[in-house]
Formats: C-alpha cells, structure tokens, sequence
C-alpha cells in the first residue's frame, strides 16, 4: 500500500512540473550524467529529427525491432538447475512530439510503448511504457530555465547483479537554471527528485521481495560547468551531493548519503569522434555506522571512433550500485571493453564486442560451502560477453543486423557459481 501510495501523489503534482521545473534535475546517482546542451543546439537537433510538422507541432517518430531470436537461458540459471530457453523479441515505437516558441520556448512530450514478446514463458511477457514532457526557456538570450518529468514502467534487469527481470517504476522530476555565453559556454545548478519502486514476485530460485529492499527516493543537488573547446566538443566540471532513502524500516540500513565529482570531455553526438571521457572522485557513505564506505576514483568513459572503414570503440565505468540480497549495502561495479567494426563495403558491416568487470563487494558474507561447512568470504563477481555481428544497409543510416551473443559470470559464492547464456537474432539499427 505504500508504494501504490507514493506513485498516486507523484501523479497529482504532474500539472505543476513546468513551473517548478527550476526545483529539480534527473540522474541523482551519476554526477556525470553530462546532459546539459546549448539551447541553439537542441533548436538544431529537433529541426533534423523532425520528418512531419502539422501547425506547430513536429513530430518523430521511430521503430524499433530488437532481441528478435533464440535466447538459451532467459533466467540465467546454472547449468546444474536446467536452464529455460525462449524466442523472444522486443517492439517499441517511439514517438517525440515538439513544439518551438521562436527562440525562446521549447516543449517536448516522448512517449515510447514497447513490447517484450516470449513465444513458450508467458510470465516474460510484457508491455512496457515509459513518457516525458520538458519545456525550456531562454530568458534574455543567456539564462536556461528548464523543468521535465519522467514516468517508466518496464520489465527489467535493474543492475548487473539481476540475474532475472523484475517490473520497476522510475518517477523523475528535474529541473535545472544555467547561464550560457555566446562561445556556448555554460554553467548552473541543477537538481533531482527520483523514485524507484519494484513489486515483488517469485524467481525460479526464490522469493524476493525486491520492493522492501530497493524502494527508495533519490534527491541529487549539483553544480556543472562546461567550456567550448571547438563545435559541440565540451570540456566539463560537475560536482554534486546526493542522498538515498529506503522506504521500508527493514532497509532503513541502507539510507546513504554520497559526495562526488567528475571532470572530462564530450565529444559530438555524431562525428567521426563520439562520446565522453570522464573521471572523477566519490564519497558514498551509509548512515548507518557500522557499515562500510566508499571513497575512491570514479570512471565514465565511453567512445566510438571512426577511421576509414573502421569503427574503434571502448569503454570503463566504475561506479557504485545498492546491492539488494546480501548484508552488503552497495557493491561497486566496474565494466570495460572494446569492439571493432569493418565496412566491408558501403552496404555491408561486421561488428565484434568484448565486454569485461567484475562486481567487488565491501563486506563479508556467510557462504555454504559444497562439503556442507559454512565460510565468511568477500564476495567478488567476474562476467565477460562477446558480440559478433553483421549488419545490411537497407537505406540512409538504416540496417538489419544479425549477432551471436555471449555471455558468462563467475562468482566465488559456490550458491550462485558459473551461468551462462547464448542469444542468436536480429535487430534494426539506425546507425549504419
């Protein structure tokens, strides 16, 4: 009742959102969520996404097909407990409708349903649905006052330590004041209000009650700074502070609070260099005393360089994510990898991605061991996957993809061991 409680108020103050937009800002846990655009920029970016106008509204709409094929362990179990395979495949529209007050005023409402179809285990079945609605104005041609909500529903593996998908809401109200010059230099302040809810279910393995451990309410407060460095190149500062509360006395223990910042560059959305390099420095404290803390580097690094017919990518994040069934509160996640695509032609692609990390927790954890005994261990998660792939331009930048997907963790917990699982289908892409 709590939680259904919770969402309802969210809803009544949805009508205020533009006018209180300057009192909040998305992505409360990721200081370097680097989101702020120029207000010229994002003019520019929908007057290219717009394929119909009808008076002043411009709309863009987009397919999407993915997952479309054999999936050999849809729950990620081990071996031993006789894995479920499935077909499946996943369908969205998506559907941006804009509308552009000359230079001053820019509405934006996204809806996106999608489908998530499996042809044998009907309890995977789902249809998902997330929205938003942000409005921005330019005040005096140098102040940005935006404001923005989104509602998400889906089906999904929350975190790497998922292991099987749980249905989640994400509520996010944000809203942000920056100060732009005319060399599209900017800075402000920005800040968040997140909810996530989960509702409980039973897993082939167990029943978890995922809501009474990770419900929760995120607020983030920050401060960005970022400078031209030459056309849509930035270089950044973000510094922030962030606090977590639990909705159920049971997980109280989990309530923390973190510190953090993180420096870096963004590249271009498109170009022939793309994404960011960042690292940074957090502090993540739980309130409760007498659980452990984290202090260390921070990295959000991810690109895509293009060289020819050659398409270099990689990656390394590290980060910290609430853990949900141990005594850990939090476990830290750390992801690299790399991948390389070749133009054979100018129709035809070939993809390969290596991903690698491991997920290490602070604290021990009371472990059964094979010969029945029991141990105290410090947990620690090693997964990798490998992508092959190729892709057929069908037109523009549009193209049917085909993959071979891997994918494998190891942990030293003996309860958990060594799952695996293979996907074989196709895809639609946009990004030839």
């Amino acid at each position: 009742m709590k939680c259904r409680f919770k969402i309802r108020r969210w809803k009544r103050f949805l009508w205020a959102v533009p006018l209180l937009g300057v009192l909040w800002m998305v992505e409360p846990s990721h200081v370097s969520a680097q989101s702020y655009r120029p207000f010229d920029w994002e003019i520019t970016r929908i007057q290219q996404l717009t394929r119909w106008q009808i008076g002043p509204f411009r709309l863009a709409p987009t397919l999407n097909l993915r997952n479309m094929g054999y999936d050999s362990n849809i729950y990620r179990e081990r071996e031993q407990d006789d894995p479920i395979a499935d077909y499946t495949a996943n369908i969205s529209l998506d559907l941006s409708t804009f509308v552009l007050f000359k230079d001053w005023v820019i509405l934006d409402f996204t809806v996106n349903p999608w489908y998530a179809y499996y042809a044998e285990t009907k309890s995977e079945r789902s249809l998902n649905f997330n929205y938003s609605t942000e409005a921005k104005f330019n005040l005096l041609h140098r102040f940005v006052l935006s404001g923005s909500y989104t509602y998400d529903r889906a089906r999904r593996r929350a975190s790497s330590e998922f292991d099987v998908r749980a249905d989640q809401v994400r509520q996010n109200m944000e809203g942000s004041l920056f100060y732009e010059t005319a060399r599209e230099t900017s800075f402000g302040i920005s800040t968040s209000l997140r909810y996530i809810a989960f509702e409980d279910e039973a897993t082939p393995e167990q029943d978890i009650y995922l809501s009474r451990q990770l419900n929760r309410t995120e607020w983030n407060l920050s401060g960005e700074f970022y400078y031209n460095l030459r056309p849509e190149t930035y270089f950044f500062v973000l510094g922030g502070y962030s606090t977590y509360t639990f909705d159920y006395e049971e997980a109280e223990w989990r309530d923390s609070y973190s510190y953090q910042g993180m420096t870096g560059v963004r590249f271009p959305i498109l170009g022939d260099v793309r994404g960011t390099v960042s690292v940074g420095y957090k502090k993540f404290s739980p309130k409760a005393g007498f659980k452990k803390q984290f202090s260390g580097l921070i990295w959000g690094s991810n690109m895509e360089a293009r060289l020819n017919r050659f398409n270099l990518r990689g990656q390394y994040n590290k980060d910290v994510q609430f853990s949900y069934w141990t005594n850990n509160v939090f476990f830290v996640e750390y992801r690299y990898g790399a991948g390389l695509s070749f133009y054979i032609t100018q129709f035809i692609r070939l993809d390969y991605d290596y991903t690698s990390g491991d997920n290490r927790y602070p604290e021990e954890i009371l472990v059964r061991l094979p010969d029945e005994s029991y141990d105290m261990i410090d947990r620690k998660d090693k997964f990798r996957s490998h992508r092959v792939g190729a892709v057929i331009r069908i037109f523009g930048n549009t193209g049917l993809g085909i993959s071979l997907d891997f994918w494998e963790r190891n942990s030293n917990d003996p309860s958990w061991g060594t799952r695996s699982s293979l996907f074989f289908g196709g895809y639609l892409t946009y990004d030839f």
